[in-house]
């Protein structure tokens, strides 16, 4: 701790040895200059006289001297502002350190002793702070924002700010995620360890202590700092904690877009289509207005189909809405138009590796969407299913996921086209990041490997 002696030591030589010093030093170094100055102007007019330089360079010479002459001068003045601003700033610091002191002993009923400690610190503290890098940031602020910045690019929409707050309800190894006011979810991670996440390369273990990834909940193993070095040899990944947080908020708020995307992210992206196609721009704004539109960007955003291509969309929307204006079957038109950007990260050297539904079940699904539509206006992805196929679902399509995975192989469910939407939907909350597709959404220079049925 800070005592009374430390504090007067470092006055004493920031205001006698530091500041005197360097007003000392700008002196002489002025005095030394302009006295030579005399003697500087002489030789240049020597020189020029004997023909060693011209009138140019003799011009050139003398505004060198001249320059020199206001530095040292203003030099000379800065070493009294310098002096002045310590003066100051002692001043200041007896100001806060007895104000400090005063309300430590009569408003909390401090030791003068103890108020002494406390505010002293917090004084020299609120001087240190002007000292901070602000270029040098927050690691974790700069993740966050790229996190924004990969999903606002990969997704065509610009996400909000992602802000970050203290929230004294949580203990300090805990943090939250909020959407929207709401919380999202919340973790516990341990203070100034770092995340061994063990891989396929991994032998042995390491010391630790044991527990989950907050964002996919696999086993890992938090350790030391300085078992970095060891952790990396014995083939873990080792992750600090800033990029653990950030993966988290990534996962939370790529599965939350559709709820933040809005009317002005509408607006934002008809002013860049109106940038590319204006004519189109019109043409669109004519035929679905921003409730169809809205409906439509969202289904697409909730099965992970970027709006970066808005030409192609739009271009698409403008054609399928004289036909229909259901946006379930807006979104498929627009998912066949994009279908080779969505095909393109399950492809593997031109071979496609997908699961089906087995003939029993297939048939049985099309009489239910067949029967539904037979029996009123029902949305693709809303048809009513028996209780007992959901729980066959709840069991199937996991398993399906974890199989492929396991093979090596994106998870991918080929059904089709009008199963398309209800099964997305099944799949989206019995196994997510199993992806469905529908035939017609395969491109046709594509090889198709048929792994296994949904049954």
């Amino acid at each position: 701790m800070l005592s009374r002696s430390d504090l007067l030591t470092l006055l004493t030589i920031n205001f006698i040895v530091v500041t005197k010093g360097a007003e000392r030093i700008s002196e002489v170094s002025a005095r030394f200059t302009l006295d030579a100055m005399p003697g500087k102007q002489m030789a240049i007019d020597a020189d020029l006289n004997a023909g060693l330089i011209n009138q140019a360079q003799a011009q050139t010479r003398r505004k060198d001297v001249a320059s020199e002459a206001d530095f040292y001068g203003a030099m000379d003045g800065a070493s009294k502002f310098v002096r002045g601003d310590a003066i100051a700033g002692m001043m200041i610091l007896a100001i806060n350190l007895i104000g400090g002191v005063c309300i430590g002993i009569f408003k909390y009923n401090l030791s003068a002793d103890a108020a002494f400690q406390q505010y002293v610190l917090m004084t020299i503290g609120d001087g240190l702070v002007a000292l901070v890098d602000k270029a040098q940031g927050n690691p974790l602020t700069q993740r966050i924002r790229g996190v924004r910045q990969v999903i606002s690019d990969g997704n065509g929409v610009l996400l909000p700010e992602i802000r970050i707050r203290e929230n004294f309800r949580l203990k300090p190894s805990q943090y939250a995620i909020f959407i929207n006011g709401i919380k999202a979810d919340e973790a516990d991670i341990p203070a100034d360890k770092l995340m061994a996440l063990p891989s396929s390369e991994t032998y042995g273990e390491i010391d630790g202590v044991l527990g989950n990834d907050p964002a996919y909940g696999m086993p890992v193993t938090w350790i030391q700092p300085a078992q970095k070095a060891k952790a990396l040899n014995m083939g873990y990944q080792v992750i600090d904690s800033a990029s653990v947080i950030a993966t988290h908020v990534n996962k939370i708020v790529r599965s939350y877009i559709p709820d933040l995307f809005n009317y002005d992210d509408i607006t934002q992206l008809h002013n860049r289509l109106s940038s590319m196609a204006p004519r189109l721009a019109e043409d669109l704004s004519a035929v679905l207005n921003y409730s169809q539109l809205l409906k439509v960007y969202r289904a697409l955003l909730t099965e992970g189909v970027s709006l970066r291509d808005i030409v192609t969309i739009a271009t698409v929307l403008v054609a399928s809405s004289a036909v229909t204006k259901d946006h379930i079957l807006l979104a498929a038109d627009v998912r066949l138009a994009l279908r080779r950007s969505i095909t393109h990260p399950f492809v593997r050297k031109q071979e496609l590796t997908v699961y089906t539904l087995n003939n029993e079940l297939e048939n049985l699904l099309t009489n239910l969407v067949n029967q539904a539509q037979q029996g009123g206006k029902v949305m693709l992805d809303s048809v009513p299913v028996d209780p007992n196929m959901l729980n066959q679902f709840q069991s199937t399509m996991p398993q399906v996921k974890e199989q492929m995975k396991a093979a090596g192989k994106d998870p991918v469910l080929l059904v089709p086209p009008q199963l398309r939407p209800l099964l997305a939907r099944y799949a989206r909350l019995f196994a997510p990041g199993l992806h469905v597709l529908s035939y017609n959404e395969v491109p046709d220079e594509l090889e198709l490997k048929i792994m296994g049925a949904l049954s």
